[in-house]
């Protein structure tokens, strides 16, 4: 079957919950909260473009298709990453996958 689509913003909100509750490698603010300020960044973008490379990410229909930032934000992606794959490097991290992945 086709994988699910989602956009940038999805995968930035899931990646600032996760962080901020199983985290320790973002910064905190003085209120406690993850220091996310580098998510809207070409430090973001860098990545995006990485796990683009490394095919774990795939940008599907006809925005984003090209790495210009202003396309990204409207792209719809993909992940390519086995539910086997995921799990293996989620328990190499101590995350509990299988409490958010039904």
């Amino acid at each position: 079957g086709r994988k699910p689509t989602f956009p940038l913003e999805r995968m930035l909100s899931i990646f600032t919950s996760i962080m901020g509750q199983y985290g320790t490698i973002l910064s905190r603010r003085d209120d406690g909260a993850p220091a996310v300020a580098h998510l809207g960044t070409e430090i973001l973008f860098r990545a995006v473009s990485q796990l683009r490379a490394t095919g774990l990410l795939k940008v599907t229909g006809k925005n984003g298709s090209g790495d210009n930032p202003l396309e990204l934000m409207h792209a719809k992606f993909s992940c390519t990453l086995s539910r086997e794959d995921a799990k293996v490097i989620a328990a190499s991290v101590d995350f509990p996958l299988e409490t958010y992945c039904a």
